[in-house]
């Protein structure tokens, strides 16, 4: 299942997230997340209800995550569908996917930070977007 981000998942946090995380995520709100758990269970035979039994997650959970209708996975539900369902990265169960102009942004970012050990620009204003939002300033 492919979920856009988008202002709907950003904003579906309000009434449990931080302001600032939601901030900062906004930078993405073009990305892709990728549930990927309805391939693996049709691959193995098995069904919603069969992995929730196996894993201990509650089926209503594992459906809303798989749907796209909550936007958290806890870790412990990760390494528990990486077990039951026997794949050894979480790429196989979720995947962020960019837009291509932000994964090459990225690169150039990252290597300059690494190469300068300066916050590149983008990444200075998400943080005084934080500090703006968390001051109560914006």
């Amino acid at each position: 299942m492919k979920i856009k981000f988008g202002d709907e998942i950003v904003n579906n946090g309000r009434k449990r997230g931080s302001e600032v995380i939601r901030g900062v995520a906004s930078d993405l709100n073009e990305a892709e997340f990728i549930v990927k758990i309805d391939d693996l269970i049709a691959a193995r035979g098995i069904s919603q209800r069969q992995l929730s039994d196996m894993t201990g997650i509650q089926l209503s959970y594992l459906s809303d995550f798989i749907l796209g209708k909550t936007t958290t996975i806890n870790k412990t539900h990760l390494l528990a569908l990486m077990t039951v369902l026997r794949v050894s990265h979480i790429e196989d169960i979720v995947e962020i996917r960019l837009p291509e102009h932000k994964e090459k942004q990225f690169e150039i970012d990252r290597k300059e930070w690494i190469d300068t050990k300066q916050l590149p620009d983008a990444v200075s204003k998400l943080s005084h977007l934080a500090l703006d939002i968390r001051n109560g300033t914006l």
